[in-house]
């Protein structure tokens, strides 16, 4: 299938050999597709009737083939960076800074800043994204984000301003319990493996 297109959560990320790097912060999951040297195309807006496989196999989330005649919009933000890999930008916090004010309408709350004031991590490069009542379980469910490399372990504490965090479990993305996190006073210790990682917290009395 040609041209090939990959999915993109957030952000994609080109450097050439003397380690310059083009930076595009999507606005939103979309698929890439690096056609030739230096040029990057992305799916920005979907049409799904006329989506096709191979050109001609009607199956959704393919490139659209055809014409549309109605109008759409949307966000992105274009950075061209020096030398360094993605992780050494932080390439997900600034993708989330530079299109926050496309995230929410102007006369509504910033539930990202809110989620990163009510938890906080102490390394920048892993993100507090969602905080809600446990669907399966107690407590509180929290998603990190983060740009931990294959292999790589990273570890942050997690903490709570206002309350103190009284147990943590590691999670699954369906809040199935995987082990018991160590605490630090009232901070869990959570160890980072991959983009996303999902922790159940039990708060303790103020």
């Amino acid at each position: 299938f040609d041209p090939t297109f990959w999915a993109a959560r957030s952000f994609a990320f080109l450097s050439d050999p003397d380690d310059w790097g083009l930076a595009v912060f999507l606005g939103g999951p979309a698929c890439v597709s690096m056609p030739a040297p230096g040029a990057m195309e992305w799916v920005a807006l979907r049409h799904a009737p006329l989506e096709r496989a191979f050109g001609f196999l009607p199956l959704p989330a393919h490139p659209a083939s055809g014409m549309g005649t109605s109008e759409g919009g949307f966000d992105y933000a274009v950075w061209l960076t020096p030398d360094g890999d993605f992780r050494g930008h932080h390439l997900l916090e600034r993708g989330r800074r530079a299109l926050r004010e496309t995230l929410y309408p102007e006369d509504g709350a910033d539930l990202d800043a809110a989620a990163s004031a009510a938890l906080l991590c102490d390394r920048e490069d892993v993100v507090v994204t969602a905080i809600k009542p446990a669907s399966r379980g107690d407590g509180y469910v929290v998603r990190l984000r983060s740009d931990v490399g294959p292999d790589a372990r990273w570890t942050t504490r997690l903490s709570c301003p206002s309350r103190p965090i009284a147990a943590a479990t590691l999670c699954d993305a369906r809040e199935r319990d995987r082990e018991p996190l160590p605490m630090d006073g009232d901070a869990a210790v959570v160890t980072v493996t991959r983009a996303i990682t999902t922790v159940r917290l039990r708060f303790g009395d103020v």
